[in-house]
């Protein structure tokens, strides 16, 4: 268990990975935001785009011959040398699912991927449109049918603490 400080007190949550944390909003809720940190060693950071809308998230399915192939993953990809996490996010977006960005926020998350050189890095991120460019791959799913999807292992470990912080902000209430 690893301790993390929120502006509403501390708090114990249980990861795999040295963290600190900083409150960030998420769709209206001030999150207490966890970040891995010792993880150096990973060369090539990803971004992910968490796009939510009426208590729906949108992920896509990878392609069959990459790497964790027909699993359902958070839209993104690699961070361009130059870029920031905030350009990757728009390019990703706009490439992969003709999606109008609007913004991202700071990064929620981030997880080394099991067995590869790979840094995946979560973010809040606001668009508008509907994901046109490969309507059979992407689709929007609640946290319930996220719990019972095949998704790539980093995306997993992010959707299962997505949800275990919505139930115990729910279970708590609005805080002041």
């Amino acid at each position: 268990m690893k301790r993390v400080r929120s502006r509403r007190g501390t708090r114990w949550i249980r990861f795999t990975a040295p963290l600190y944390a900083v409150p960030v909003t998420l769709g209206g809720v001030s999150l207490p935001v966890a970040i891995a940190t010792g993880l150096a060693m990973k060369s090539t950071r990803v971004i992910a785009a968490v796009v939510e809308r009426e208590g729906r998230w949108l992920l896509g399915r990878r392609p069959k011959q990459k790497q964790h192939g027909d699993l359902w993953e958070f839209p993104g990809g690699k961070l361009e040398s130059g870029e920031t996490p905030h350009i990757t996010a728009r390019r990703e977006l706009r490439e992969e699912l003709e999606l109008r960005f609007e913004s991202v926020g700071e990064c929620l998350l981030a997880i080394a991927d099991p067995d590869s050189p790979y840094l995946m890095e979560f973010f809040e991120a606001t668009v508008s449109g509907h994901a046109t460019a490969r309507a059979l791959r992407d689709r929007w799913f609640t946290l319930d049918e996220l719990a019972t999807m095949p998704l790539a292992p980093a995306d997993k470990a992010f959707s299962q603490w997505l949800a275990e912080f919505i139930r115990t902000k729910s279970a708590t209430g609005p805080q002041p």
